[in-house]
């Protein structure tokens, strides 16, 4: 699981916080600061915003936490 995000944007705190309360283990990349990250979002997710998480090969823009649940189930299968 990880979780595309920048720092001081609510949604991303959200996201962050929803994962942690889970339990759920993610690795944070922070888009401002680290360039590969960006270029990940970008040209491999095809996302321009942030949050944006990654379940295996299934991508959720922004802060849904209905989908992030539903990818969740979905991964733990």
């Amino acid at each position: 699981v990880v979780l595309y995000s920048q720092p001081g944007w609510p949604p991303c705190r959200h996201a962050k916080e929803f994962l942690s309360a889970r339990g759920v283990e993610f690795e944070e990349k922070n888009v401002r600061g680290d360039y590969q990250a960006l270029y990940e979002l970008i040209e491999d997710l095809g996302g321009r915003q942030t949050p944006t998480l990654l379940v295996g090969e299934q991508v959720i823009f922004g802060f849904d936490p209905e989908g992030y649940e539903s990818a969740l189930a979905a991964g733990e299968e």
